[in-house]
């Protein structure tokens, strides 16, 4: 958990990511109406820039995996005390629910992971073997780099990644490269709202074993 003055540093930073994504995407796509995209500002949309925030079937895109990620963090317990005052909480709250899960979305499963699955689609009737090189080689990648952000190489944060890289895959169209994360953002969201409310004592240990005994 940050330090309180992190935090002011920590909104800047995501703010200011989702601003220039927002932006650089706003910009090709008027480059792209008028016919002004150049071969390397097409290769940044084709690897970088192709991703969505469109709803899609509400339920499949923000309930199942909301639903699905809530149940699996149900059955592993939140070790520790609560750590987390109330206003402390409430200023944790956005950026730890909210603002990080997407930003790491968008970063590690969006950009990253997104290219690589671009890149092995060109693969895909070609060589079989390419393919799954790339696939696998982004997929693990990617999941590497996700717990090192978390300083956790440890298998729940290794199959955690497992599961937000499924959903992005299920929001993935393959025919035009558009990346819908949204189902990934949903599943990141429910694993760190149970954590959170583990951290102000909510929650001690895995819903479901509350329930069983």
């Amino acid at each position: 958990m940050p330090p309180l003055y992190e935090v002011p540093g920590l909104y800047a930073l995501s703010i200011a990511f989702l601003y220039m994504m927002y932006w650089a995407k706003k910009r090709i796509r008027i480059l792209e109406k008028l016919g002004k995209l150049n071969a390397k500002q097409k290769s940044i949309r084709k690897y970088v820039l192709n991703f969505g925030l469109k709803l899609g079937n509400p339920f499949r895109t923000i309930l199942f995996p909301f639903v699905i990620m809530f149940i699996l963090n149900g059955f592993y317990p939140i070790l520790g005390e609560p750590v987390l005052g109330l206003n402390w909480a409430m200023v944790i709250f956005p950026i730890m629910v909210i603002i990080q899960p997407l930003v790491e979305e968008l970063a590690i499963r969006s950009i990253l992971f997104g290219s690589f699955v671009t890149r092995a689609e060109e693969y895909k009737t070609k060589s079989r073997m390419k393919y799954l090189v790339i696939f696998l080689g982004g997929f693990l990648i990617q999941n590497t780099v996700f717990m090192l952000l978390h300083f956790r190489l440890n298998l729940p944060t290794f199959i955690s990644g497992i599961m937000y890289s499924v959903f992005f895959l299920d929001g993935f169209d393959k025919r035009t490269g558009e990346r819908n994360i949204l189902p990934a953002w949903a599943a990141h969201s429910s694993h760190n709202l149970l954590v959170w409310l583990g951290q102000i004592g909510l929650v001690t240990t895995g819903w479901v074993w509350v329930l069983i005994l």
